[in-house]
């Protein structure tokens, strides 16, 4: 039971409490008792203290490590979610320039078939007053009379409404 206390078995330990009563009075022990329990005590709590910042400064070290490592990868993230966005931008430029020149292309195309058919529908049907009369027209002076009163549809239609309102008043 008592073989190994303090490291140290039963006989070392009645040797040295015999030492201390021939060095130390009875009196005295008392208080010496205190100061050496004063003394571990305050000897135990710094070992403590020491092991506690030890502990301390190790899972310091740790959330360090830790908080680098997330860090980095937070970093690394960031990195590639830019990438992917710079991709999809040139993506988008890209389809925008793309759709601009189909609708260029598409634009022309349809300007010069709106041309050609206008042109085709001219060439066709011509206005009056379009015609150019010549002295070997047998009808030279009817073609002429007919186009000095001959007006657009425009104009007759304005006329058919100014008559209207005539005939109203």
């Amino acid at each position: 039971m008592f073989s190994d206390v303090f490291g140290m078995g039963m006989l070392e330990i009645l040797l040295v409490g015999a030492v201390v009563l021939m060095l130390f009075s009875p009196k005295e022990l008392p208080g010496m008792i205190k100061s050496l329990a004063r003394l571990y005590g305050g000897l135990r709590r710094t070992a403590d203290e020491f092991r506690n910042q030890v502990m301390e400064t190790e899972e310091l070290r740790e959330i360090r490590g830790e908080y680098h490592r997330t860090r980095s990868e937070i970093n690394h993230a960031r990195t590639m979610a830019q990438r992917e966005l710079n991709r999809a931008k040139l993506e988008a430029l890209r389809s925008r320039k793309e759709v601009e020149s189909t609708i260029k292309s598409g634009r022309s195309a349809i300007e010069g078939r709106v041309r050609q058919e206008m042109d085709e529908a001219a060439a066709a049907d011509p206005r009056p007053g379009d015609e150019l009369v010549t002295g070997d027209d047998q009808d030279g002076e009817a073609v002429a009379e007919a186009t000095a009163t001959a007006t657009t549809p425009v104009e007759d239609e304005q006329l058919h409404v100014v008559k209207e309102d005539q005939g109203a008043a």
